[in-house]
């Protein structure tokens, strides 16, 4: 009796940390859920209870941990329970399906931390070696998504614009719908996806393209970008405009004022929804030098 006891106790704390870790997460509050998730792994360890508790909560507060490490800059954590999560997820691959989730992201969250630590090289490794495995692998809409999403990053800090054009398109294959009905996606996903097609044709020297993606851009988010929320969102848009529509309007003083004011309003958080830094392509334009130099200053720890 009474351990059948201890086993309800742990699986009502198992929820109970679950929901408290969706609703910090959902709220972006990322120094405050790395504080509560490492609290409860801790609590978890000191009780004896690594394994009686769920493979399966075990790995997701693991990977909760590392998230909210990483976007809140704090990399040595980030990169202590990346480990611990690694080693977890290889317990894992006996899962039902040879194609999981917990096979998946372990080279996800590699590749995030030495995206944003200097390691562009070893990043990119990272993701190619899931790009491997799973490049034709189309049972999950989850895992299609974000190999792409994330492929687009690594690949547009290396200034490979074609490869992200290519990609970019794969991505485009899939209804918003799709991506939408997938737990946790939200709709600037969506949104920053499109953004990021027409930048792309931008570097690639295709302003043509480019323009006509902005223009279509604008006729499908028409009604959306006029929520007071997408204030920011709505900003871009017009410095977009001016760069495709004024070919001078690079070389002024307006155009650096303008993409200061936007780089103003928000900070970037790396892999929250925003996987190409729109403050970081700008600021690069703003001090002629790679998008990555300027990517790198933006998720420098506090």
């Amino acid at each position: 009796l009474s351990q059948n006891v201890y086993d309800n106790k742990l699986r009502i704390y198992s929820r109970i940390v679950t929901l408290v870790c969706r609703t910090l997460r959902e709220k972006r509050e990322y120094k405050t859920l790395k504080n509560y998730s490492i609290n409860c792994y801790q609590t978890i360890v000191e009780k004896n209870a690594l394994e009686k508790v769920s493979a399966e909560f075990l790995i997701d507060l693991l990977d909760t941990i590392c998230v909210a490490a990483l976007r809140s800059r704090d990399y040595v954590t980030c990169e202590t329970y990346t480990r611990l999560y690694e080693s977890r997820a290889k317990a894992m691959q006996g899962h039902p399906s040879e194609y999981s989730w917990y096979d998946f992201i372990p080279a996800v969250g590699v590749s995030d931390l030495c995206l944003c630590t200097g390691k562009l090289k070893e990043a990119k490794e990272a993701m190619l070696s899931a790009k491997k495995k799973y490049q034709d692998y189309t049972t999950s809409t989850r895992i299609y998504f974000l190999l792409r999403i994330n492929l687009l990053a690594i690949y547009f800090a290396c200034d490979e614009y074609d490869t992200c054009i290519r990609i970019y398109n794969e991505i485009k294959c899939l209804s918003d719908r799709e991506i939408l009905n997938e737990p946790g996606f939200r709709f600037e996903l969506i949104l920053y996806t499109d953004i990021y097609g027409i930048i792309f044709h931008m570097e690639d020297g295709d302003e043509e393209y480019a323009q006509y993606l902005l223009n279509k851009f604008k006729r499908k988010f028409s009604a959306v970008l006029r929520r007071p929320d997408l204030k920011r969102e709505r900003m871009f848009i017009r410095i977009l405009e001016q760069l495709l529509g004024n070919p001078s309007y690079r070389k002024t003083a307006r155009f650096v004022t303008e993409s200061q004011q936007f780089v103003a309003i928000k900070e970037f958080i790396a892999g929250d929804f925003e996987y190409i830094a729109m403050n970081g392509w700008l600021d690069s334009k703003i001090r002629h030098r790679s998008y990555y130099q300027s990517f790198l200053e933006f998720v420098e720890p506090d």
